[in-house]
């Protein structure tokens, strides 16, 4: 059963139109919500017409129905219809029905004509493809929510459900849902692109519900990591991965180290009928990926064919947007007033700066506090102008040091999000010194008033974690922390890897010299001499028994100091790498150093590092942790890394270190059973198979032991395939009928002129 309470005026026109036009076989005609003399639809064929008109009143008394009924019976008595109907979302008994019946008078035949939300939720059921066609309406249905707060993996909507109702409340439906829903199920890889807020996280979520929706587990991943560890052949994922390029810049270093690692996943996913993947990422980030790429620049991967472009919104979208966020967001009626009797809607909509994060940012009541009713339009139309300004005004004038300062210690932190012990440690030494620095004040009670100072404003907290409210914050901090001086005054305060490399991807990013490089990793050498008393995990908030992971990974510390050297050819840096090596913080573990341990093995061989202090001692060091991992239980994928480290290292390991490879693969053979039974993804045993027959040249293995294993992984193949089952996709019907390519300043007058006076009835 729905209440229609999620949907707006106009959707719940748009909604009755096919609803009843379906039902009694006529073709609606649709007109704009406004001063449309009572006619919300209307059909004329053969000499009769039918009058449609809708009310919408979800969450109103039937009292105040009644009142708009008898201000509309002058209206009515004027129209020229051989018929007349009236549907609504009040609730309505029988009684109400004879009551209103009255009320209109002659122009309604029978009561029956009159239909309320118990007989559009009836007609529903008949006619399901209208259903379907109505993403909002379906999207905020009871059973979809329930399965979205169900769902084990939907951890970055530890949101309400008045949070999720919220987004479903402000989402316009428009073709690009269709086109990426096509898209989605004919490659089953998606590629939202487009500009910073143009709604790509909005529609990828859109399209995970409606997944959700239809039992499908809902994995959403932060790295590709966490996609390969979740691979399950027998399960229905729809798996996301939000800005999967990173939100500000691309970073060279990680997409080589992470390219052939998406290449391969989608690959995974491509080959399997159970798995959808999805990815937003900002359009000029993945241009610039894809020229210093080869992976994803490969014909034969064609990465064109999952992309889809998506900000282009043709006028009647963007005034919608509008409209759904003044009703969504309770703008107060006198700043609406004001708006729409400015006679600056057409400026606004066909403005070129148009975005729905500044249309977000401009009906928000929140917002709005220090701007009068009168100084709203021109307000409005500034931050339009000058988007920029949104956050700058708000920064530098609102927000008192010490909240500006923990802002920048968030910057820092994981671009998801920040445990909040975890940003205390790194608030509390970036403002002791920043506040030393500028002579300023500073409490212990600094860090808990700053979070409820910014709390709402500028950063949302889910649970104990904190995170920017909005990407566009981070845009606008990415802009401001451009001052080198400001940066190396903070980068000797991290107090983790991650924070630190952090700090230093993004100086990469911004337009210093060379010599302002070497002088930011000079003040960072401190901070890598302390990598190895940072730990790599905390005890869980959740569960008291189990470790989450708290910073970076042995191996990518040693990336990190390495790729320091590099920059300064400072000798402590290099002993400081060959340190770690040979006592991480804690022991090396294949499933989270092999890859990039596999990396820094292969690129020390390069010319860049032949004067790398003691070179030779760590290469020995790794050499041996490699071998380890290869006598050591490896899922397909670690195999498959292996065994391409082992393809192309060949040539530089030592006779001995040959011959303990040679054993390594031996244990790989003798455990494939073993090894199999650990994964529930198809392609993982692919993958090993492969492995397998690439490692067997680098050993004794005889034909016979190599054919043996691989018919245990055949074995395996087809204990899975007989747990596969369907799930049925989630299907989308196209709305009857193509909405007006025209959308005039009448249209858009018509549309908003409502809220003048309906602002606050549902």
């Amino acid at each position: 059963m729905y209440d229609f309470k999620t949907l707006s005026y106009a959707d719940f026109e748009d909604l009755t139109r096919d609803l009843v036009g379906e039902a009694l076989s006529l073709n609606f005609e649709g007109f704009c919500p406004g001063p449309d003399g009572g006619i919300d639809g209307r059909h004329a064929m053969g000499g009769q017409t039918t009058i449609l008109q809708a009310k919408h009143y979800a969450g109103s008394s039937f009292s105040q129905l009644k009142s708009e009924m008898r201000r509309a019976r002058a209206t009515i008595d004027c129209l020229i219809a051989d018929r007349y109907l009236l549907v609504t979302s009040c609730p309505l008994t029988p009684a109400n029905k004879i009551e209103l019946a009255e009320i209109i008078g002659t122009k309604l035949k029978q009561s029956a004509d009159i239909l309320g939300p118990e007989d559009l939720n009836a007609m529903l059921r008949r006619y399901p493809s209208i259903e379907k066609s109505h993403i909002k309406l379906w999207l905020s249905s009871a059973a979809v929510l329930d399965r979205i707060i169900r769902s084990v993996h939907y951890d970055f909507a530890a949101q309400s459900r008045e949070e999720m109702e919220e987004k479903v409340k402000v989402y316009v439906p428009n073709p690009s849902f269709n086109e990426s829903f096509d898209k989605l199920e004919k490659h089953h890889v998606l590629i939202i692109s487009g500009p910073p807020g143009v709604g790509k996280s909005t529609l990828a979520e859109m399209l995970s519900y409606s997944y959700i929706g239809k039992d499908w587990e809902y994995i959403p991943i932060r790295s590709l990591d966490d996609g390969f560890s979740a691979l399950n052949d027998s399960r229905h994922r729809v798996y996301y991965f939000d800005d999967f390029l990173g939100q500000i810049a691309l970073d060279p270093k990680t997409l080589a180290a992470k390219d052939s690692e998406l290449a391969r996943f989608i690959r995974k996913i491509r080959s399997t009928g159970n798995a959808r993947f999805i990815m937003t990422t900002r359009a000029y980030i993945f241009e610039e990926a894809r020229r210093l790429s080869d992976h994803l620049a490969d014909p034969q991967l064609d990465m064109n064919k999952y992309i889809l472009d998506v900000g282009i919104y043709t006028r009647r979208i963007r005034a919608r947007i509008l409209y759904n966020h003044l009703l969504a967001r309770s703008t107060p009626l006198s700043f609406v007033q004001a708006l729409i009797l400015s006679g600056e809607l057409p400026s606004i909509i066909d403005h070129p700066n148009y975005n729905p994060r500044v249309i977000e940012w401009m009906t928000d009541v929140n917002r709005l506090q220090n701007v009068a009713p009168d100084e709203y339009v021109g307000t409005f139309m500034g931050a339009l102008d000058n988007p920029h300004n949104l956050w700058d005004t708000a920064f530098r004038t609102h927000l008192k040091p010490h909240c500006q300062h923990l802002l920048i210690a968030l910057f820092f932190m994981q671009q998801y999000g920040a445990d909040l012990d975890d940003l205390r440690i790194a608030y509390d030494a970036l403002h002791a010194v920043l506040c030393e620095k500028h002579r300023l004040s500073s409490t212990p009670k600094d860090f808990v008033e700053s979070i409820r100072i910014l709390e709402g404003g500028f950063i949302a907290l889910t649970g104990r974690s904190a995170s920017f409210v909005n990407p566009s914050l981070r845009d606008y901090l990415s802009d401001y922390l451009s001052d080198f001086a400001l940066l190396r005054t903070i980068a000797p305060t991290a107090q983790s890897a991650r924070w630190a490399r952090n700090l230093w991807r993004h100086a990469q990013a911004i337009d210093l010299g060379d010599g302002q490089h070497r002088q930011l990793v000079l003040s960072l050498v401190p901070v890598a001499e302390s990598f190895r008393s940072i730990p790599l995990f905390r005890q869980s908030h959740q569960d008291p028994n189990s470790l989450e992971t708290r910073d970076l990974q042995n191996a990518e510390r040693i990336r990190v100091i390495l790729e320091w050297w590099l920059v300064t050819g400072e000798k402590s840096l290099a002993a400081s790498a060959l340190a770690y090596a040979e006592n991480p913080a804690e022991p090396f573990r294949s499933w989270r150093d092999l890859e990039d341990m596999t990396n820094i093995f292969l690129d020390l061989s390069e010319a860049e590092y032949d004067s790398l202090p003691d070179r030779k001692k760590l290469l020995a060091v790794l050499e041996k942790t490699l071998i380890r991992f290869l006598q050591e239980g490896l899922s397909g994928e670690e195999l498959t890394q292996m065994a391409a480290a082992v393809d192309a290292a060949d040539g530089l390991l030592s006779d001995h270190a040959k011959l303990d490879v040679a054993d390594g693969i031996r244990y790989q053979i003798e455990h494939t059973s073993s090894m199999s039974y650990q994964t529930e993804s198809l392609s993982e045993l692919d993958d090993y198979g492969r492995a397998l027959k690439r490692l067997a040249r680098h050993s004794n293995i005889s034909m016979t032991e190599l054919s043996h294993a691989l018919s245990l992984l055949d074995d395996r193949r087809d204990e899975i395939e007989l747990t596969i089952h369907q799930i049925p996709s989630p299907s989308v019907s196209r709305v009857a009928g193509a909405e007006p390519e025209i959308f005039s300043d009448v249209d858009l007058s018509n549309l908003f002129s409502p809220l003048l006076f309906r602002q606050h009835d549902q």
